[in-house]
């Protein structure tokens, strides 16, 4: 099926390179010191030069590289490295038209570098691979990436998605007593991963996540949290998304010193401010946001922060300086650089590094190859370039690269976005603060003042707005000034304060003159007070404007010891750790398994126990009428009486509400006797009925069947019986029968959302595997297309020579029918196995039930009328024998042909008996007449 698919997507890519090949943007590389003596191997490249990511600033550091290794005498002397790239956007249908453009025209390719984004990653890396081409990663994070069985030709130098964010979200969770966050993931199979991990990983340190997928409509996310109250807020948006989903958190209120929001750090410098024309919030709106709450960020940690000489002889942050520096050629004019430079860097030394190894190897082979044959042997050099890239170890500019499985571990940096003001300034709650002590104003005189330095007159709307002003002006230290100027936000006009004090005359005119104007202020004495005193006197006064936004590292988690450490510390807006919305951090989950209903157990024990009944009444027959022509093979319809027994039993061996005492031990030994009970009886049930078939099938052309082919048809029901047993036992030793939980959903209390009930249902399951099953029904699959093929050639014969080959073919194709059903029943509802096993049991029931009706009612039916008929026999004389023939008819075993002779032949026997009856009158006649 992968084949199929890998074929398609090649077929496809083709098309869109046919199609659209105006949206690829190559290029050649720049050659570095250039030799005609040296021959060039090429990388191909596929970055994302624009789009939804801009890694431009890779492509600096990947030709810097490349520069220094050609530059280079004692690596890949005889050889130069080049370059031609596609700039694939970071949309993932572009990487496969790149793909194939890069495979089938010239130069030959030696190697892959990127794509630069996951998606891209995962559509290119499987068909790369049927070109023997490795795939090296410097960007793509996605932990489906990490598939070692899907992505065999894959190496990253960057760690993935699980080391960089799973890492750091749950030691914050920890470190800040956090039981109850949020999850906002992008779409695609990369963030779902991740999100899954995330969940599995926190439920360790019970710790409840809850997720939300990105939609169109971000409010509707947004919406869901706040009604689960959320406060901190896990999101993997790409740039673009997270503009969008920050201006919803905006509209809907979800901001403030009360929220934390962690996203990834890869997007660009001031992303807030890029301009969006879809984006229904302003810049300010956005600032706003961001300065009023927790924004923390991490990504990879790109750049090593140790201080010595990197493969290329540059320190790590030489590297970066270089590359700033190339940032301003021509060439590369609007680059931007990104947090992933130093990763292609190190990503093309390891390809030079590998080649440069490989190079030696492949001459020492002695058969005349060097590295431009790389298309004459693309396996060998496949399996040479995988294993000197397995064994490969340098110091580079993001560290230590060395590859475990294609992967390498690393760090992750941890920073925040926050405000930050100008000196004297005080920072409090996403703006910035001047207590101006040294001069004493007019309230006029302070709006003014304040205007000069791009600020305006501090506002106070709520008390709680008082407190905050009252602690900036005791870490302030102007504790002598008790009285400041500030504005009231009902004062809506700044110069035109209210007026209050008017006198009336008495003849009923406004005394202008007695007008006192009032202005408000703040008195810090005692318990902090907003009262209105006269404009014109001078006090001091507090200017207040937005902060400005910058993103600062504060830390650095490791990803091998678990831990952070601190650069700097975590700027809270609202002075303390943020709280996660619950009142209780201790979160109760009573998990409550769903059992199977005791009234259906009761119908179905007594359902069951009447079958039971029927078929010991039937065993009691046998025994009586033992002797007695009743049947023609006694012993093989003893073997299906015993398997419908079995089965009969074997249904009821579940958990259910009537034993829902049952320990986890003993539900494993209650499913290994269900599944053994009920594989052997259909086992033996269907190969006798198989069997019985054959032997109607060999009658046909045989006259008399001798002793030896039952004696055979019972060697070959044993034979099936001892292959399932033998298959069961291999089943259970390679694929131990274990318990499986499956979830059927969560509820919250509506009055303490702390307590959690979570429902689930336990089964039993060998594993996801399809082998188990296949193992367990392939050889009853083979049995039953047996039986089919004989049946349908008993009936095309159109002769019986047993009465019962109808009820025996009906009861193959009945088997057939249940049993498909019961199949596709089982395979559909895998994810609900309590109604699975509902259906599978009313099934079993029904089917074994018409398999003994079709094939013992008729036998029982004959057996009786053929008694009645003895008896009326020896009361009337022979001429009743047709009767018996008629009630054999009424089995149902008799084809018309032979029905039309036996009427045939009674008429002609009374034909006889009328003759013979007056031969007999008329000696008597002579007789009396000669006396």
């Amino acid at each position: 099926m992968w084949t199929i698919a890998v074929r398609f997507v090649s077929i496809w890519s083709m098309l869109g390179v046919i199609v659209c090949t105006a949206d690829s943007r190559d290029g050649q590389g720049h050659d570095v010191n250039t030799s005609q003596a040296k021959i060039p191997l090429y990388i191909g490249g596929m970055l994302s030069l624009s789009g939804s990511w801009d890694g431009s600033g890779c492509l600096i550091a990947a030709e810097l590289a490349m520069e220094q290794i050609n530059n280079r005498t004692d690596m890949l002397a005889d050889y130069e490295l080049k370059m031609i790239w596609h700039d694939t956007q970071c949309i993932a249908n572009k990487a496969p038209r790149a793909l194939f453009d890069l495979l089938v025209n010239e130069p030959k390719k030696i190697i892959i570098l990127g794509p630069a984004c996951s998606p891209g990653a995962a559509l290119t890396s499987q068909v790369s691979s049927y070109w023997n081409l490795i795939t090296v990663l410097s960007s793509a994070t996605g932990t489906i990436l990490s598939d070692r069985s899907k992505y065999t030709n894959i190496y990253r130098t960057n760690p993935h998605n699980t080391n960089i964010f799973v890492g750091p979200f749950i030691w914050a969770m920890r470190e800040f007593g956090w039981t109850k966050v949020g999850m906002i993931s992008d779409r695609g199979d990369t963030f779902n991963t991740l999100t899954n991990i995330l969940v599995r990983e926190a439920a360790k340190f019970d710790i409840r996540i809850v997720p939300q997928r990105l939609t169109s409509d971000v409010h509707n996310q947004i919406e869901l949290l706040l009604d689960e109250n959320i406060k901190v807020i896990f999101a993997t948006p790409n740039e673009e998304n997270a503009r969008t989903l920050l201006c919803g958190a905006y509209q809907k209120g979800v901001y403030g010193d009360g929220y934390l929001w962690f996203i990834p750090s890869w997007y660009k410098e001031e992303w807030w401010r890029m301009e969006d024309e879809d984006l229904e919030c302003s810049p300010d709106e956005m600032m706003d946001l961001i300065a009023s709450s927790t924004i923390l960020l991490t990504d990879a940690s790109s750049l090593s922060l140790l201080n010595k000489t990197t493969v290329s002889g540059l320190s790590p942050s030489e590297i970066i300086s270089a590359i700033e520096e190339r940032i301003n050629w021509p060439r590369y004019q609007g680059f931007t650089t990104n947090n992933y430079m130093a990763f292609i860097f190190d990503a093309v030394w390891a390809i030079g590094l590998m080649l440069n190894n490989t190079a030696h190897i492949v001459e020492e082979t002695g058969n005349g190859q060097r590295l431009e044959d790389f298309s004459s042997s693309p396996q060998q050099f496949y399996d040479i370039f995988s294993r000197e890239l397995d064994q490969t170890s340098f110091f580079g500019a993001s560290g230590d690269v060395v590859f475990a499985d294609g992967e390498r571990r690393g760090n992750s940096e941890l920073f925040q976005l926050r405000g930050y003001c100008q000196p004297d300034w005080l920072l409090r709650s996403g703006f910035c603060y001047m207590f101006r002590g040294e001069v004493e104003v007019s309230w006029a005189e302070a709006i003014d003042q304040c205007s000069s330095d791009d600020a305006e007159l501090a506002r106070i709307g709520e008390d709680s707005d008082l407190i905050i002003f009252r602690e900036l002006w005791m870490t302030n230290g102007d504790t002598e000034n008790t009285e400041w100027h500030i504005r009231d936000v009902s004062n809506q006009t700044a110069l035109d304060p209210p007026v209050t004090n008017m006198d009336v005359t008495g003849n009923g005119t406004l005394d202008i003159l007695s007008v006192v104007r009032q202005c408000p202020y703040a008195d810090f004495r005692g318990d902090v007070s907003l009262h209105n005193g006269s404009c014109s006197e001078e006090r001091p006064f507090i200017c207040k404007r937005k902060a400005d936004i910058t993103n600062v590292l504060i830390g650095v988690y490791s990803s091998y010891m678990d831990s952070v450490r601190w650069i700097d510390r975590i700027i809270w807006p609202g002075g303390e750790v943020i709280k996660d919305g619950t009142e209780d951090s201790r979160i109760i989950l009573d998990q409550v398994e769903i059992l199977l209903p005791a009234l259906y157990h009761i119908i179905l024990i007594s359902v069951s126990a009447c079958g039971l009944l029927v078929l010991v009444a039937l065993l009691i027959f046998f025994v009586l009428c033992r002797g007695k022509p009743t049947e023609n093979m006694p012993g093989s319809d003893f073997m299906i009486v015993f398997s419908s027994m079995t089965m009969f039993i074997a249904v009821n061996l579940i958990k259910s509400e009537l034993i829902q005492s049952v320990k986890d031990d003993q539900l494993v030994l209650l499913c290994k006797l269900h599944e053994w009970s009920s594989s052997i009886a259909v086992t033996l049930g269907v190969s006798t009925l198989v069997g019985k078939m054959w032997l109607i099938y060999k009658s046909i052309t045989i006259a008399g069947l001798a002793t030896s082919y039952r004696m055979r048809m019972y060697v070959c029901i044993a034979v099936c019986a001892l292959a399932d047993v033998a298959g069961l036992v291999l089943v259970n030793t390679l694929f131990p029968l274990q318990l499986k939980r499956t979830a059927k959903g969560t509820e919250i209390d509506a009055i303490d959302p702390n307590y959690i009930t979570e429902r689930y249902v336990t089964s039993c399951s060998h594993g996801d595997d399809i082998l188990p099953m296949f193992l367990l029904y392939t050889g009853m699959a083979i049995i039953l297309v047996i039986g089919t093929f004989l049946s349908y050639e008993v009936n095309q014969a159109g002769v019986a020579r047993t009465r019962d080959s109808r009820q025996v073919s009906i009861s193959i194709y009945n088997i057939i029918l249940f049993g498909g059903c019961g199949l596709v029943l089982k395979l559909l509802l895998e994810n609900d196995p309590g109604t699975a096993d509902i259906f599978t049991s009313v099934l079993t029931i029904t089917c074994n039930t018409i398999v003994v009706l079709l094939l013992f009612l008729p036998k029982v039916l004959f057996a009786r009328n053929r008694d009645r008929d003895a008896t009326s026999e020896d009361q009337d004389g022979p001429t009743n024998v047709g009767g018996s023939l008629n009630l054999v008819s009424m089995s149902g075993g008799i084809p018309r042909s032979l029905m039309k002779e036996n009427a045939t032949l009674k008429g002609e026997y009374r034909e006889l008996q009328r003759r013979l009856f007056e031969s007999r009158h008329a000696s008597e006649m002579s007789h009396a007449m000669a006396e």
